[in-house]
């Protein structure tokens, strides 16, 4: 079951934090009192107050609870890039932009895939999603704005759509045993903390087709706050 070691896991790729931003301009994630509360220590990152580490583990400790069998350990990653596709050419656009078959992806099938310029070197990285009547993509935090100015200058003459989700949450769960703790994951999202605002309804669950790292696998969930 979930404990609160393992919501304390909730962390953010430190050694990455972008300080170019200062604080009266950093956002906020919607679990932002929640990492206070668990003790993490706050930095800037892409332009939001995010977790580093949390106090009494460190990023050791972190790093090996996350690979140990039976555990599992939640990222906080809301910074990132959430866009909507829609239109009847929304998978040719895709194709267009990025190197992958999209088309033959299965309803609720990710892929991890680069967004590519017309050098042939990569704008960023993104992981794309066929969630059935659009198409679900998450870039970059640091990147998101740049990315979405590259895909407005070559939407001419596609029926697409391009609708970036400002307000929707995401996490990262990083597990071994992904079925058993996606359903408990449901249960804590749906009756567990509601009342204090951490979470509500569950919009996305999805497993990447292909991102997958040695023995533990990724499952990402979104939030509409």
């Amino acid at each position: 079951m979930f404990s609160k070691n393992i919501l304390k896991t909730v962390v953010t790729k430190p050694g990455f934090a972008i300080r170019a931003f200062s604080e009266e301009k950093l956002l906020k994630t919607a679990f932002y009192d929640l990492h206070l509360e668990l003790g993490g220590k706050m930095v800037p990152f892409a332009g939001y107050n995010l977790p580093v580490q949390y106090e009494g583990l460190g990023v050791l400790k972190e790093h090996l609870h996350t690979r140990q069998a039976g555990q599992a350990s939640l990222f906080d990653v809301s910074h990132m890039g959430q866009i909507r596709w829609h239109g009847k050419d929304r998978v040719k656009f895709i194709e267009k932009m990025v190197v992958g078959d999209i088309a033959s992806l299965a309803e609720g099938e990710a892929k991890l895939s680069l967004i590519m310029n017309e050098q042939g070197t990569i704008v960023d990285d993104t992981v794309i999603t066929n969630a059935g009547d659009h198409i679900y993509m998450v870039v970059n935090g640091a990147c998101k704005w740049k990315d979405m100015d590259h895909f407005k200058k070559y939407m001419s003459g596609f029926d697409v759509q391009m609708e970036y989700l400002e307000t929707q949450q995401l996490v990262a769960l990083q597990v071994s045993e992904i079925p058993l703790f996606v359903s408990k994951l449901k249960v804590i999202c749906l009756i567990g903390k509601r009342s204090k605002g951490y979470c509500c309804k569950v919009s996305t669950i999805f497993k990447p087709k292909y991102y997958e790292f040695h023995d533990w696998n990724n499952c990402y969930c979104c939030w509409n706050s």
